[in-house]
């Protein structure tokens, strides 16, 4: 009866591992990655933010261009002026019209809008390494998710292996009782450590249902059949002071925080920018009617350049330049701890990669000599000369050392990745590398307005951005 119900779990067990949603077949750890990154809501959140942020840089170029306004306007006018008394009309009724237009174009304002340009240009760069960064770390999840779930599987059907072993073991132990030659000690012993397998294998296919259900999460469907990852082994470098140097060149969060600092600095400009002199062009047209009680109508055009100087604000610019010049003293040190953080976990997942790598080969001997120490204690049992005890427990040793190193392995390759994902490379090596916006490049919104073949010289050209 004992036995029955064991069978029965195992049997129940494996009808659960072999129920789940329908997915596809055969997929590759590229293929899981895509679709992870195509749906991820961190991903496509980083990804508008830096949309809003080139946005932003092209309100900041709108400083360059020329300002062009209209007013008109239209109404009742009473007058009692001058005017209107030198005609003997105290109180002049007329209709009051009015139409103008003004150009203004900045020509200097203390490097304010190059400040400002600048700025936005280095907070689109920080925007874009934002990106590439969340990129990464879901990318590190759904890889760690990929491999986990191999990991489990690998495992689970170890666990299914030593049940099936141990029914065996059980059903020759009991037939020789049966026969006289057994006794019912052995068939005890048996039946406890079958029991023990069996719940290994809930416990084993529970974790597998965990790594299932987030990879679910992840990926967006229930994975079926996933290929061996193709870990690129021969893509990481050789020492560790290589990885360090290589991570202090890419990693987007270290050029994210190189970008801030960098806006910071611009920010001084523009703060300083208070301190000088503003110098614009200023062109207007103007049509008007029944103005300030001359009845008739009047026409102005106006060409004139306009120069202003603040002359005291309350001391306001000074304070705005040193409290600039302080968010440049916290990006810097928020630089050298994003350094500092990068270079500790780059040496971390080095140190995590080599020792999984030593514990293989050492798991892979221990895993050889348990095969010969079962198979030779199988010999002496049938000599008579090993307890049914010995058999069970090298087979459990050799369950165990078949197990550890599964689970070794691919944690090494994990490991790779990890490491990989700690210099910030992973996106690049695994392909999904996007391309930054770069400030030197005229999006299609910028060639509508500068497309000329006479365009001035003197003309800056805007930075990238999606309309």
């Amino acid at each position: 009866m004992t036995i029955r119900r064991w069978m029965v779990s195992v049997l129940g067990l494996s009808a659960l591992l072999g129920h789940g949603a329908t997915s596809v077949s055969a997929m590759t750890l590229e293929e899981v990655a895509s679709l992870a990154v195509k749906k991820n809501p961190e991903i496509l959140a980083a990804s508008e933010n830096r949309e809003s942020v080139a946005h932003q840089v092209r309100q900041a170029w709108a400083g360059y261009l020329p300002n062009l306004n209209a007013s008109l306007g239209r109404g009742k006018e009473w007058s009692d002026n001058s005017t209107t008394r030198g005609t003997g009309d105290h109180e002049l009724k007329q209709t009051h019209t009015e139409a103008s237009l003004t150009l203004n174009q900045m020509l200097f304002d203390g490097f304010n809008v190059k400040s400002n340009v600048e700025k936005a240009q280095a907070q689109l760069s920080s925007a874009s390494f934002g990106l590439e960064r969340t990129t990464e770390t879901v990318l590190l999840n759904v890889v760690d998710t990929y491999l986990e779930v191999l990991k489990r599987e690998e495992l689970l059907e170890l666990v299914k292996d030593n049940v099936r072993l141990h029914q065996e073991i059980l059903g020759k132990v009991k037939a020789k009782a049966a026969g006289g030659a057994g006794n019912d000690a052995d068939v005890q012993q048996t039946e406890t450590r079958l029991a023990l397998a069996s719940a290994n294998h809930a416990s084993s296919h529970g974790a597998w249902r965990n790594a299932f259900t987030r990879f679910e999460r992840l990926v967006g469907q229930a994975p079926d059949k996933l290929q061996k990852a193709n870990v690129p082994f021969k893509l990481l470098p050789e020492t560790l002071e290589k990885a360090v140097d290589q991570a202090k060149l890419h990693h987007p969060q270290i050029l994210a925080a190189q970008a801030d600092m960098e806006a910071a600095e611009s920010d001084v400009g523009a703060a300083r920018s208070g301190l000088f002199p503003q110098l614009s062009l200023e062109v207007s047209v103007s049509n008007n009617d029944n103005i300030g009680g001359v009845p008739s109508y009047n026409k102005n055009a106006l060409a004139l350049l306009r120069l202003n100087q603040n002359l005291y604000r309350g001391g306001a610019d000074e304070a705005r330049i040193r409290a600039s010049q302080r968010r440049i003293d916290q990006s810097r040190e928020t630089l050298e701890l994003a350094r500092a953080t990068i270079v500790e976990g780059v040496k971390a997942a080095w140190d995590n990669l080599q020792v999984s790598k030593d514990r293989i080969q050492y798991l892979n001997k221990h895993a050889d000599i348990s095969r010969k120490v079962v198979q030779a204690y199988h010999d002496q049992f049938k000599m008579g000369k090993r307890t049914l005890l010995d058999v069970l427990n090298s087979e459990n040793e050799l369950f165990a050392a078949k197990s550890a190193l599964a689970s070794e392995k691919l944690t090494h390759e994990q490991n790779a990745y990890r490491l990989l994902s700690a210099m910030g490379s992973l996106t690049s090596t695994m392909g999904f590398e996007e391309k930054p916006m770069a400030a030197n490049e005229e999006p299609s919104w910028a060639t509508r307005i500068f497309k000329s073949d006479e365009k001035s010289a003197s003309t800056p050209t805007p930075p990238a951005a999606k309309p």
